[in-house]
Formats: C-alpha cells, sequence, structure tokens
C-alpha cells in the first residue's frame, strides 16, 4: 500500500494505477513527485571562475548546508555534474508522461529546480535577481495608480508589508533612471534608447520586470547589464554559472514542452529562500511562454513567508500585464523550521 510517512504510491505504472485509480473514485487528484534536490554542502568550493557570494542573505550555513540532520524535506544529494542533472531530467519526463497515462484528468507532475543545474549557479543568480530588485526600489517611488481594481490593499495587514510598498507600485522614471546610469559609460543617447526600449507607459515610467529584463546577461547581452556592471553598480555573473544557468533554462523549457504536448500541469515546487528568486524568475518565464492559452506550469507559493503577499500580487500583476495566466499552488511551505534556525542565527 502506500507509505503514509512519504506518500509513496508505486515503483512502476503497473504498481501506480490500481492506487491512483482508488485515489481519483474518491475525489483525490494525485501528483507524481519524484522529491529530489541538491542543496549547497559546507565543503563544496567555488569552480574556477566563479565569484564567491558576498551577502549573507545568500551564503550556505552549517543549517542549510546540511538539512538532513533537521526534519526531512525531500532527498537530497551533493552535486554530481550535469550528468545527474540530465539524469534527472529524464526522471522528471517520465513523471510527467506516468502522470499522463495513469491519471483519468488533470495529471500533475511536480519538479524539484535544483535538481536540473548545479546549487553554486542557482545562489549566484538569486543574489543577482536580489541586488537588481533592490537597485529598481532605490531608484523607483511607489505610485497608488498602478494596483490594480482587482486588489484590495486593505486584506494585507501592516505586519506583513511592514513599511515597504509593494513592488507592483513601484515604477521608473526617466529622470530616476538618468540618475541610476550617471556614473556609467552610457551616453545621453544611448541612455535614451535604453530607456525606450523599456516602453514606458504613458506617464513615462517603467516597471520592474521591463527594467530587470534590460539587466539581465542574456543572451544577447544587453547595453545595461554591461554598463552598470562596467561601473561597479552591479557584479557579473561569473561565466562558468551564467552557462549553468542557460543550461537550467533549457531542461525547464523541455519539460513545459511536454507538459502541453501531453496536456498535463507542471508543479515548479518552492525550496528555500536563498533559491527562491531565481525558481521564481524562472517558473514565471516558464508561464509566459506556456500559459498563453492554458495554465500548464504552475510556481508554488510559500505562505509562511512574509514577503509571499507581496510576491503573488506582484507576479499577478505582471500575468495580466503581459498576457499570461498565472499558475498558483499555496502551500504553508515544508522550510519553515529550517528558515526559522538559519533566521535566528542571522539575527
Amino acid at each position: 500500500g502506500i507509505n503514509a510517512e512519504y506518500g509513496v504510491g508505486g515503483t512502476d505504472v503497473l504498481d501506480l494505477r490500481p492506487k491512483l485509480q482508488k485515489m481519483q473514485e474518491h475525489g483525490v487528484k494525485p501528483i507524481l513527485d519524484y522529491s529530489v534536490e541538491a542543496d549547497l554542502g559546507s565543503d563544496e568550493a567555488c569552480d574556477e571562475g566563479e565569484q564567491p557570494v558576498v551577502d549573507a542573505v545568500f551564503q550556505q550555513d552549517n543549517i542549510t548546508s546540511d538539512r538532513r540532520q533537521h526534519k526531512i524535506v525531500a532527498r537530497t544529494y551533493p552535486y554530481k555534474g550535469e550528468e545527474s542533472c540530465e539524469a534527472n531530467l529524464k526522471i522528471f519526463t517520465e513523471c510527467l508522461e506516468t502522470a499522463r497515462e495513469v491519471c483519468d484528468e488533470d495529471p500533475f507532475a511536480a519538479i524539484k529546480v535544483t535538481a536540473l543545474s548545479k546549487p553554486n549557479a542557482l545562489l549566484e543568480g538569486s543574489q543577482f535577481l536580489f541586488n537588481v530588485r533592490a537597485l529598481f526600489e532605490a531608484h523607483s517611488t511607489p505610485h497608488s495608480d498602478t494596483v490594480p481594481d482587482s486588489i484590495n490593499l486593505e486584506f494585507l495587514p501592516r505586519d506583513v508589508l511592514g513599511s515597504r510598498s509593494l513592488l507592483n507600485m513601484h515604477r521608473m522614471t526617466r529622470e530616476q533612471f538618468a540618475a541610476l546610469t550617471a556614473s556609467t559609460s552610457l551616453d545621453d543617447t544611448a541612455r535614451e534608447e535604453i530607456f525606450l526600449s523599456m516602453k514606458p507607459d504613458e506617464q513615462g515610467r517603467v516597471p520592474f520586470y521591463k527594467f530587470r529584463e534590460s539587466c539581465m546577461p542574456g543572451p544577447p547581452v544587453r547595453p545595461l547589464y554591461t554598463a552598470l556592471c562596467d561601473a561597479g553598480i552591479i557584479q557579473p555573473l561569473s561565466q562558468v554559472n551564467l552557462d549553468a544557468l542557460n543550461r537550467l533554462e533549457e531542461r525547464l523549457f523541455r519539460l513545459s514542452e511536454l507538459a502541453v504536448k501531453l496536456d498535463s500541469k507542471l508543479l515548479v515546487d518552492a525550496e528555500q529562500t536563498y533559491f527562491q528568486p531565481l525558481i521564481d524568475f524562472l517558473a514565471n518565464k516558464m508561464m509566459a511562454r506556456y500559459n498563453v492559452e492554458k495554465v500548464h506550469v504552475f510556481n508554488t507559493y510559500q505562505c509562511y513567508l512574509k514577503a509571499t503577499p507581496s510576491q503573488l500580487i506582484y507576479d499577478m500583476d505582471k500575468s495580466r500585464a503581459v498576457g499570461y495566466k498565472l499558475g498558483a499552488k499555496l502551500v504553508r511551505g515544508a522550510y519553515m523550521e529550517q528558515e526559522r534556525m538559519r533566521a535566528e542565527r542571522e539575527r
């Protein structure tokens, strides 16, 4: 039968089918999940060409680097190279195919992004995105007219938001962009071309996702990314990790394409906070490409995090603006115990 502690349904299709059919007869829809993920080992060194992570928010420690000594969240393994990532991709592919075969309707399969790339690349990518967001917030202003009518801020308690405004309320003006790039090598003409390429609204304001897109390293390499890195405003991604993240994106797109082909649902699991900025970014990139007509890709939002309401509202707003359907899975969050210990340690 099904292992009550870990929810193990079987080892192959023949083993799974009768159990899943019984669940579906009682109105329970199963999710196939090969629950494996990589984490940072305490002895994991940077590869040649990698930049050391200097922000404490995105550094491993004794608590987070060996999660197995605490409550089991998922099967973890040390990163052993791209071969292991390809092997996990094959297993996730088989999960999608098996879900389609054994589920009567709405087949779901879950994936762990950390199983598909090297942890240090995810860490550096998350720190980069975190820094780009901080840069935007420091050079933008919240505007009340940017909040959609469907969002009622009264339902958000102040102890959740604190003194910070919602990210989707922030807009960067031409003057703020000029101040940000004043110390770069960009001349007035190049600066104006970049600002206009972000397609400002009628009031001449740019939202975060358009600014972030202009800051990304590519390919192709964007002039704003080069200018900000050369001026020391943001730290460039190391080439070895950038290559790893491009391979990760290709793997995620392959899984998304298969989900569309099979008319299945792909759940991108949430993971530790020091990986989550990049996971959120990639999940939304998958949704923007594959959720135009129908929801095939879902991102996971951990509700124990105070930042989740703001993140969810931002993603909802962005999906409407860009034109794709947001897939959202709300969970309490499996890393609450681990992250609480980590937060206590950093105080």
